[in-house]
């Protein structure tokens, strides 16, 4: 590990946690010599960064560990060429991203790799189905991802979307927080099981500023009405009427619906599992033609605010191949990232819901 701090007198760097290096300049080892680059993104916790070399524009993964240091060799009068070359840095690296390799088809399988047909990538058939190595959350973006071994892919088509019940489980803090006020009500359409969230039933809640108009409700399956039904159901192909009717293995189970207004605009299916501390979202869901408008993730803050306030640790939620993005949006990661505490709370929840989650 190099000392970045003994190129500097009058700038100390924590060389052991990298997190605000995000577009710093710094010079790392690579295959036995020294490249210089930028700071594309840093890993949650600070523990590895992802430099694009200025040389070729590609991108890698440098750990705390490894030998790096910032750059601060470049003289002052020097700095306008030095943001031209990053500048040019970044051209040639869009230029290599539309270079790099795209999936077609493509799902994220459990160890949180990519499995899809690829075009483009030597050695391969125009069209192979493979298999990529491990993506951490910090690689993956919008059009394209990042490996572990440091392979570019650009993103295609995502395969069908899996059947609900058969995506990733996804884990996020939520923090503490208050208890929930009030005493235990039942929701307005008991549901056979009592829940600790009906302490939140009945009334309306308002979210944000006034003038947004948005409100949630927490209840039973007549919560949001037939609005809400159809926002759900609107979502998938099928859907099991048991998760829409809060029947049979979701008895246990509430709706919370988003509303602008009077009318639902986001519905969620949730369960709390009190002895594993956890929040589990089997469905969400958008009114179709008000998607991109963040409706889904005002529910999901709402969501891990209804879990800080009841102390869970844990917000889980069943995620099909085309929703996984949304979440991991959201903070969630992949159920392979999981601590193996966590893996084996959440394997616990999957046996007795029988959820069939992967």
């Amino acid at each position: 590990m190099v000392d970045a701090a003994a190129e500097s007198d009058d700038e100390v760097v924590d060389a052991s946690n990298l997190e605000g290096l995000a577009g710093a300049r710094v010079r790392v080892e690579r295959s036995g010599s020294h490249c210089l680059g930028t700071v594309r993104s840093v890993s949650p916790g600070g523990s590895r960064m992802l430099v694009c070399c200025d040389a070729d524009a590609t991108e890698v993964w440098v750990g705390a560990e490894d030998a790096w240091d910032l750059d601060v060799s470049t003289p002052a009068a020097e700095q306008p060429a030095a943001s031209a070359a990053t500048a040019d840095a970044v051209a040639s690296q869009a230029a290599a991203l539309e270079r790099a390799p795209i999936l077609e088809n493509w799902k994220w399988t459990a160890d949180g790799a990519l499995c899809g047909h690829v075009y483009g990538k030597p050695g391969f058939r125009e069209g192979e189905l493979m298999t990529t190595s491990t993506v951490p959350p910090e690689g993956r973006f919008e059009t394209h991802v990042v490996t572990e071994s440091g392979n570019v892919y650009r993103l295609g088509m995502a395969a069908e979307a899996a059947p609900v019940g058969a995506g990733a489980i996804s884990e996020a803090g939520s923090g503490g927080g208050g208890t929930a006020g009030g005493g235990m009500r039942r929701s307005s359409r008991a549901t056979g099981k009592e829940s600790v969230l009906d302490a939140f039933a009945d009334s309306r809640h308002p979210v944000g500023e006034p003038q947004q108009q948005l409100s949630y409700q927490v209840g039973g399956a007549d919560v949001g009405g037939a609005g809400a039904d159809r926002i759900m159901r609107g979502a998938f192909e099928t859907l099991d009427d048991n998760m829409v009717g809060l029947r049979t293995q979701y008895a246990a189970a509430r709706r919370v619906v988003l509303y602008r207004d009077e009318t639902p605009v986001a519905a969620a299916v949730v369960e709390v599992h009190p002895e594993q501390g956890v929040l589990e979202v089997p469905l969400l869901a958008a009114e179709r033609h008000c998607r991109q408008q963040g409706h889904g993730t005002v529910l999901v803050a709402i969501l891990i605010e209804l879990g800080c306030r009841l102390r869970l640790a844990m917000l889980i939620a069943s995620a099909t191949h085309e929703s996984t993005r949304f979440w991991l949006r959201q903070g969630l990661h992949t159920f392979s990232h999981c601590s193996p505490p966590v893996r084996a709370e959440l394997r616990k929840i999957d046996q007795s819901a029988r959820r069939g989650f992967a």
